[in-house]
C-alpha cells in the first residue's frame, strides 16, 4: 500500500472519529438540556419566541398550512412547537428552508421544579403516574398551564396550531385579545380600559408577553388552586386570567377579538366564499390571525379549501 493511500485512509478513520465524537457530544448536550432543564432545545436569549403546544402523534395538514403562515411572517423568530408525541423528523422538509423550526420535547416536572406553578405539576404528575385522585386532568388543563409557563419563562408568543396569522406579531408586547362591548362574558369583572369598553372576557389562545412579566406570574401562582376547585374544561384559561386581570390591567395592552383573533368572521372561515368576497379584504386589512377553533384536534381536516373562506385568505397569503 502506497504512503498516499495509507495517509487517505488514515485521514478517513481520523474524519469518522471526530464525527462520532461530535455526535455523542451533541447525544450528551442533549441529555445534559432535558436533565437540567426539561427541554430538549433551549430556547435562545437573542431570539424573538414563537410557542405552539401540540398532543398527538400526527400534524393534519390543515395545521401545517397554519404554521406556514406563522413562519411566512416570522422568518427571524425562533418557532417552538413542544410536543413529546410528534416525530422529531416530521418538520425535515421545513427545515431545509426555515432553520428556527423545532419540535421541543419536555419533561414537565424537571421543567417546572422550584418556578411558579410547580405546586400543580406535583399534583398533575402524580395523577399521570397512576395515583387516584377525586381530581380530573385533561390534556385542555396541561396545555393551559405550558403555555402560560413557557411565555412567563423566556417571554414570546403563543398561539393555537389552528391560527392563521396575518401580518408579524413581534411588535406587540404584554398583549391579549378581549371580548369588548358584552359581546361574551366568562367572569365576574366587566372593565374598561383606554379605547376598549366593556369587555368580561380574554382569550387564552394568542399573547404575547415579556419574560418575567407579573400577570402571569399571577396566572401561575393561582393555576393550582383554580384547577382544584373549578375542574372543568379550562379552569385556569379564560375565566381565571379575566378575574386576575383585574390587578394588572395598567401593566397590559389589550385589544378587541373582532380584530385580534377576526372573531367578527369566524363563522365565516369553514363556509365557502367568491374569490372577490369584499370580507377577505377587511379580514386581511383590519385582523392580526384568523382562528379556526379546530381545538387542537389530530383528526381536524377540511374538503375543499380552496373554496373556503379560510382557503381564500391562505392563498393571497402565501
Amino acid at each position: 500500500m502506497s504512503i498516499d493511500r495509507k495517509l487517505f485512509f488514515f485521514l478517513l478513520i481520523l474524519h469518522l472519529l471526530i464525527v462520532l465524537i461530535l455526535l455523542n457530544k451533541e447525544k450528551i448536550l442533549f441529555g445534559s438540556n432535558l436533565a437540567e432543564s426539561g427541554l430538549s432545545y433551549l430556547p435562545s436569549k437573542d431570539k424573538h419566541h414563537i410557542f405552539l403546544i401540540w398532543k398527538g402523534s400526527s400534524f393534519p395538514d390543515i395545521y401545517l398550512k397554519a404554521l406556514t403562515t406563522v413562519i411566512k411572517f416570522h422568518p427571524k423568530s425562533e418557532i417552538l412547537l413542544f410536543s413529546n408525541d410528534l416525530n422529531e423528523s416530521f418538520f425535515e422538509d421545513l427545515n431545509l428552508i426555515y432553520k428556527n423550526l423545532f419540535i421541543v420535547r419536555y419533561n414537565l416536572t424537571q421543567m417546572v421544579k422550584n418556578k411558579p406553578g410547580y405546586n400543580f405539576v406535583e399534583k398533575a404528575n402524580r395523577i399521570l403516574n397512576g395515583e387516584k385522585s377525586n381530581l380530573t386532568l385533561t390534556k385542555v388543563h396541561l396545555s393551559d398551564f405550558l403555555r402560560l409557563f413557557l411565555v412567563y419563562n423566556y417571554g414570546g408568543l403563543y398561539l393555537d396550531t389552528d391560527m392563521f396569522p396575518l401580518r408579524n406579531m413581534q411588535s406587540f408586547k404584554n398583549t391579549i385579545g378581549v371580548d369588548d362591548q358584552y359581546k361574551y362574558v366568562c367572569g365576574k369583572n366587566i372593565y374598561s380600559y383606554k379605547n376598549v369598553s366593556n369587555f368580561g372576557c380574554v382569550c387564552n389562545c394568542l399573547f404575547s408577553f415579556e419574560k418575567g412579566h407579573e400577570f402571569l406570574k399571577s396566572a401561575l401562582d393561582n393555576f393550582g388552586k383554580w384547577w382544584e376547585e373549578k375542574q372543568g374544561y379550562g379552569p385556569g384559561g379564560a375565566i381565571m386570567l379575566t378575574e386576575l386581570l383585574a390587578n394588572h390591567l395598567d401593566k397590559v395592552n389589550v385589544i378587541p377579538n373582532e380584530y385580534w383573533i377576526c372573531l367578527k368572521y369566524g363563522a365565516r372561515l369553514l363556509k365557502l366564499a367568491n374569490e372577490g368576497d369584499p370580507d377577505i379584504e377587511y379580514t386581511l386589512k383590519k385582523c392580526y390571525v384568523v382562528h379556526l377553533f379546530g381545538a387542537g384536534a389530530a383528526s381536524f381536516s377540511l374538503n375543499n379549501f380552496d373554496q373556503l373562506f379560510i382557503g381564500k385568505i391562505y392563498k393571497k397569503l402565501i
